[in-house]
């Protein structure tokens, strides 16, 4: 993959395993939290090398594991080529499982290979979210 796509890529996704210690189906989202950390700084290592200068990453991690991702990225990409920890609601309506506080949220963490390079690109409103 490497060979074809490396500075090509405009944009990566990922929704890795949290590493909350829960056993799915078809993985196991409880390894220790270096080797979870090291399995992840390896592919964003590849994950940098795929973009184009504009080219940004998006993680999305929930509490478990956001910090220690958000400080990994910063010896990988630079701290200059954070662009923002966008939160989103996971659910209107959820039970409450955390012990202190609500924990509705989770995050994406995007980093931009050039800060200097990359642009939002801004979707336009439709007449319907103006309405709202």
């Amino acid at each position: 993959m490497e060979q074809e796509f490396t500075g090509k890529i405009k944009c990566i996704y990922i929704d890795p395993p949290y590493n909350t210690g829960t056993a799915f189906e078809h993985y196991d989202d409880g390894v220790e939290h270096s080797l979870w950390l090291s399995l992840m700084r390896d592919r964003m290592d590849v994950a940098k090398r795929l973009l184009s200068d504009e080219g940004s990453v998006w993680v999305s991690l929930d509490d478990n594991e956001s910090h220690y991702f958000k400080v990994m990225m910063d010896e990988v990409f630079g701290r200059e080529s954070f662009i923002a920890t966008v939160i989103w609601q996971e659910a209107v309506h959820c039970q409450e499982f955390s012990r202190h506080f609500s924990d509705m949220h989770d995050y994406v963490i995007v980093y931009a290979k050039d800060a200097a390079k990359w642009q939002r690109n801004l979707l336009p409103r439709s007449v319907e979210l103006d309405a709202t």
